[in-house]
This record gives C-alpha cells, sequence and structure tokens, in this order.
C-alpha cells in the first residue's frame, strides 16, 4: 500500500474513533443532547447499535446479516473498523487484526477526545495533555539504581471480620482491565467529586492504594463504611452474599459515576457488563410468538435440572444449555395475545446481547417452599474451560437452528470467545 492510502486510511479510522469517543463523552442529560438520528445499515437500514464503517468509503453497516462484510467484498475494499472498540477487520484475511500502531493510534484519539471534553476543568482552563514521558539524562541517572517494583496490583486485601464475599467481588473489580484503566485514567476524581458517600471515590482510592508502591496487604475499611450507609440489605457483621454485594456495588457506582443516566446509559459499568436477554414465548395452538427483551448485567444459573435433581452435566456449558433450553409453560401460566386464549406455549430465554466482560452466578441454594428450614447449599463442583464461545446461546444464531447458515457463525468466532 503506498503512502497517501495509507494515510487516507489512517485519517478515517481516527476520524470513526473519534466520533464514537464523543458520543460516549457525552454526559449531559438526554432531554438536553441534540437530536441526531441514529447511524443506520447503508444496506438494510437497520437502527446500528454497534456500527461498523469501512475505510475506503462512507459505508456504514450491519455485522449481524453480514452487509458490511458483503460489501467490503463486493467493492474490492478492504478494512472496516468497529465503531465501539476501534478493532479493524480485514475482508482479505477474513479476520480481525491487530497492531500495535493501531492500538497507539485510538488510544492517542479516546484521550485526545477525553482531554477536549472532561468535566474537570479548573479555572476554566482545559485538562492538561497527555504527552508521554520519556526521561531525560538527569532523570535516566537517577532512576539507573532504582528498585523496579510490580504494576499487577499484587497487593492483597484484609478480612475485615467476615467480609470475605466482600473481598472476592473487589479483587474481581481490580484485575477487570476496564475498570483499572477507568479509575487509574483519573476519570473518577476523588477530589472533585461532589457526591457524599460516593462508591466511585471508594473505587478510586481502592486501584490507588492497590497499585502503590506498599506491598502490605490494604483493609478496605472505608469501602465496607460506605457500603454499609447505601445498602442496607448488604450492612451488619454477619456473613452476606457475594452476588448481592455484587450487583449492589454495580448499581451504587453506576449510581455515582459520570455519563449515569436512566435511558441509554453510557456509565462505565453499563459499558462493562452490560448485556440483553430475549425471551420468546411461541403459543403451541396459533404459533405465535411473543418477545421480550430485558438489560442484563450477570447471568444467573441452575445446578438443578426442571424437576429439581442434579443436573447431569456439571460443567459451564451444561448450565448455559439448560438455561437456553425451551421451557414448557401451562394453559394457566401464559394467555396469547393473539388468539386471545389461554393455551400451552413453550418460552426460551437467549443472549440478544453480549457484554464485554460476562458475569455468571450458580444459583447455589436450594430453598424449600413447603417449610421455612434454612436454605440448602449446593456444593456440586462445577467444571470450567479456559475460554468458552457464547455464540450457540446467543438469539441471532439460536433463531438460525435447523437452517442451512446454522453451521456457521455471522462473523468470525473471535466474536463470541470469552476468556475464563
Amino acid at each position: 500500500m503506498d503512502t497517501p492510502a495509507r494515510e487516507g486510511l489512517l485519517t478515517k479510522y481516527k476520524t470513526v474513533v473519534a466520533w464514537h469517543a464523543r458520543r460516549i463523552q457525552d454526559t449531559s442529560p438526554p432531554g438536553k443532547r441534540r437530536k441526531l438520528s441514529a447511524p443506520t445499515c447503508d444496506t438494510c437500514d437497520a437502527t446500528l447499535s454497534r456500527p461498523f464503517v469501512c475505510l475506503s468509503c462512507p459505508f456504514a453497516g450491519c455485522w449481524s446479516d453480514e452487509h458490511i462484510t458483503s460489501h467490503l467484498i463486493e467493492a474490492g475494499h478492504s478494512f472496516c473498523v468497529d465503531t465501539r472498540s476501534g478493532s479493524v477487520f480485514c475482508a482479505d484475511c477474513d479476520d480481525f487484526i491487530y497492531h500495535p500502531a493501531i492500538d497507539e493510534l485510538y488510544l492517542s484519539t479516546v484521550v485526545l477526545i477525553e482531554e477536549q471534553r472532561t468535566h474537570f476543568q479548573v479555572a476554566k482552563r482545559a485538562r492538561e495533555h497527555y504527552q508521554v514521558w520519556t526521561p531525560n539524562g538527569e532523570e535516566s541517572a537517577a532512576l539507573k539504581d532504582a528498585t523496579v517494583l510490580p504494576c499487577q496490583g499484587r497487593r492483597g486485601l484484609l478480612n475485615l471480620g467476615q467480609t470475605c464475599f466482600f473481598n472476592v467481588i473487589l479483587q474481581s473489580f481490580i484485575h477487570n482491565p476496564l475498570l483499572r484503566n477507568y479509575f487509574l485514567g483519573d476519570r473518577h476524581n476523588t477530589r472533585l467529586c461532589k457526591h457524599a458517600d460516593c462508591t466511585c471515590c471508594e473505587m478510586d482510592n481502592l486501584f490507588s492504594e492497590i497499585y502503590s508502591s506498599n506491598q502490605s496487604p490494604f483493609g478496605p475499611t472505608s469501602f465496607l463504611a460506605t457500603t454499609w450507609k447505601v445498602s442496607a440489605e448488604v450492612s451488619g457483621y454477619s456473613q452476606q452474599d457475594a452476588h448481592e454485594f455484587f450487583i449492589t456495588a454495580l448499581n451504587q457506582i453506576h449510581g455515582t459515576c459520570r455519563g449515569s443516566t436512566n435511558i441509554s446509559c453510557n456509565c462505565i459499568i453499563h459499558q462493562t457488563f452490560a448485556g440483553q436477554l430475549q425471551s420468546d414465548v411461541t403459543c403451541e395452538r396459533c404459533r405465535n410468538i411473543t418477545s421480550t427483551v430485558d438489560p442484563m448485567l450477570d447471568i444467573s444459573l441452575e445446578l438443578k435440572g426442571m424437576g429439581g435433581e442434579m443436573g447431569g452435566e456439571n460443567s459451564l456449558a451444561g448450565c448455559l444449555r439448560r438455561f437456553t433450553k425451551p421451557e414448557k409453560l401451562g394453559a394457566k401460566e401464559y394467555s396469547c395475545s393473539k388468539c386471545t386464549k389461554a393455551h400451552e406455549a413453550v418460552k426460551r430465554l437467549s443472549i440478544r446481547k453480549l457484554p464485554l466482560v460476562l458475569s455468571f452466578q450458580f444459583k447455589r441454594f436450594e430453598h424449600k417452599t413447603t417449610s421455612k428450614a434454612v436454605p440448602k447449599k449446593i456444593g456440586t463442583p462445577v467444571r470450567f474451560p479456559a475460554s468458552i464461545n457464547m455464540a450457540p446461546y446467543t438469539t441471532l444464531v439460536m433463531n438460525n437452528l435447523g437452517k442451512d447458515e446454522a453451521s456457521s457463525y455471522p462473523g468470525p468466532e473471535t466474536m463470541y470467545e470469552y476468556d475464563l
């Protein structure tokens, strides 16, 4: 590729990345935002929540129906970019490509937009421009005999008295790269925050402590005290449920985070954990399908089968298959909106939208409905693979079961792969 063509692709790439960065940096209330139409696919006119843009022309298309890849092949263009992640897809390779220069260009473009739109300004001065630090001669001499400290966040957490549930969730937050980059990148400044009992401030302090040079164990007493103040359901000195604290912490971070809204929220929590579940109910009489889409922050999986027996396959994939397995509904449980009669139906759950970070929760407590006894814990072990492909459990793939195209997934399999 000659130099002018390469520069043209890089310029178009920066423009696309900057456009998406401006959208997610818009923290004004929805009612005050400019009324801009959502991008649509140039082939099917479908509204695009995740546009893919050709780097050689103005074409924007959807990935699910392969309109963007069809355009690349028909037009003889090589590259398109995912506006959300900045990932570049190569039509010649039929795969996403990764290059340090692309990563550096993506980060520099996003940081520039953040600097222009930051709300943390003093005396009406804009945020200081980010510059890569290169040590001069004097600084290099001072660093010559310095001790290099690890920066992987290896500092442990102290148990504050039956706070295992608390520490295990904090550890999962600490090792989440998206949360780490957000809080270590000064996206939430504790000194300038105006919220009382702010969970985001506690997260900011937590990351500062964990990634400091101090390697002694850290006791998150302030975080625990703030949690007690804002969430009575997980307060007190008794052992609490880790999943309940996980959801509570996500809601509190969402509520005190920049960009938090009730509609189309673009806060760090929803950017990281938010997905969508789809429930399809098919009437056995008229075959009418009623679909409902609900937001999700995690997926709760049963360890027992429909009849209460222990599942035959105690693995993550087996639990997911039971989660998406069609379920029979009795005539008293469903009334069809089309034939206006109560009739038996089949309900099926699927994942409509996969989040960047997918969280699973196993229902390990069995509650007896006929007595007030203490819930019984299900201690069966569950096998986890090193990675899992979530494509078979998505709405798009499940709707294509039985069709000719069901043998292959739309797009590269890397789009559905999760490391565990």
